[in-house]
């Protein structure tokens, strides 16, 4: 922040050579940057609020223990201890109805 002479007593302006670099335009577009920002924070955890709603139980795919070449570790849908598509938590080692090997 620039330094306050004693003719400005409003902290919450920055001066430069006695000019405010702050200006309503520029609060305004801040505090539009900030409001796009929580938005798209908003949005996101409802898009991840409807995936994690929209995914299927174990039962209702078959969760089993997989085989060499169809497990999960090795599906487009598994990411690090979880999938798109079935919620919980899930195994690398096992398979479901839903697999679909990953392309090499």
């Amino acid at each position: 922040m620039g330094q306050l002479s004693e003719k400005h007593s409003r902290p919450d302006l920055e001066f430069v050579d006695e000019a405010p670099l702050s200006s309503d335009a520029s609060y305004s577009a801040r505090a539009r940057k900030n409001f796009e920002s929580v938005s798209e924070r908003v949005a996101n955890l409802i898009e991840k609020a409807k995936v994690q709603k929209a995914k299927k139980s174990k039962s209702s795919v078959d969760y089993s223990k997989g085989k060499p070449n169809a497990h999960c570790g090795i599906c487009v849908h598994y990411e690090e201890g979880s999938c798109k598509l079935v919620s919980g938590e899930i195994e690398p080692d096992m398979w479901c109805e839903l697999f679909e090997p990953r392309g090499e």
